[in-house]
């Protein structure tokens, strides 16, 4: 007899993999989403290491022919390297640094991104990566977003743009996009992913439809559909957890029968 596999509840719980922090309802709705992968050949990337302790435990409950990539911005995070797991160092709001690890790695399956938790650190690599992910791009702890009206996540922007180890006109040129996005509201991540949700139908079903009789198909084809539109199934908003859901959407076909 076939003994089943741990949930990730049960390998949450155990201890080998060291600190792992993670909101017990984020388990279940990635048990939802993550279950039909396990045991398959599988690329993830997780923004944000700490203490390695997810990284193990993605390896672990996917499998052995699951590659996971973790990075992060602190050097000591390439101590957690091993058989499966690999780090890469890097500012993941830098898309030079995310473009070279898309031409390394090819794309990714599946993106989790626990990383900075600000407006713009999120949005730099959802706009890099989005494209580049194949089947769920999730966002961790966007409750951290919304903290005094955003000024939270601002700030830390702000803090991380300054301190972060590049040069002053480097430094510059960041301070000033993230101000621009601000000021013309387009910095907010709950926002960009409110819009884009709404695209999924907005952008299929432009205006009213005519009538239809028995035995009729109607068919909208993808003319003027972007392409994430055309490559996003849907968009699921939980409590501090954002799942985008990828599947080619090639047209939408409607019947009566």
């Amino acid at each position: 007899m076939i003994s089943p596999k741990p949930s990730l509840f049960q390998l949450f719980n155990d201890p080998a993999y060291g600190r792992v922090y993670k909101w017990h309802h984020y388990l279940g709705v990635y048990e939802n989403f993550f279950e039909r992968f396990r045991g398959k050949s599988l690329i993830i990337l997780e923004i944000g290491i700490l203490d390695g302790g997810s990284l193990r435990l993605w390896r672990n409950y996917f499998g052995d022919q699951c590659q996971v990539y973790g990075i992060d911005i602190n050097p000591l995070a390439k101590q957690y390297e091993d058989v499966g797991i690999n780090i890469r160092i890097g500012d993941q709001s830098d898309p030079e640094f995310l473009a070279k690890l898309v031409q390394e790695v090819g794309h990714f399956d599946i993106v989790i991104d626990d990383g900075a938790h600000t407006n713009f650190m999120v949005r730099s690599s959802f706009i890099t990566l989005y494209s580049k992910t194949h089947y769920l791009y999730v966002v961790e702890d966007t409750q951290a977003l919304y903290w005094y009206g955003g000024l939270y996540s601002l700030a830390r922007d702000f803090i991380y743009a300054i301190t972060g180890q590049i040069g002053l006109l480097a430094k510059t040129r960041r301070l000033t996009k993230i101000l621009m996005l601000w000021l013309s509201g387009q910095l907010n991540f709950i926002a960009l992913a409110k819009r884009r949700a709404d695209d999924l139908t907005t952008q299929w079903h432009k205006k009213p439809y005519g009538e239809m009789k028995s035995g009729q198909l109607r068919e909208i084809g993808d003319e003027g559909v972007s392409e994430f539109s055309k490559s996003t199934a849907a968009v699921h908003f939980y409590d501090s957890l954002v799942v985008f859901e990828k599947s080619p959407q090639i047209k939408k076909v409607a019947e009566f029968r």
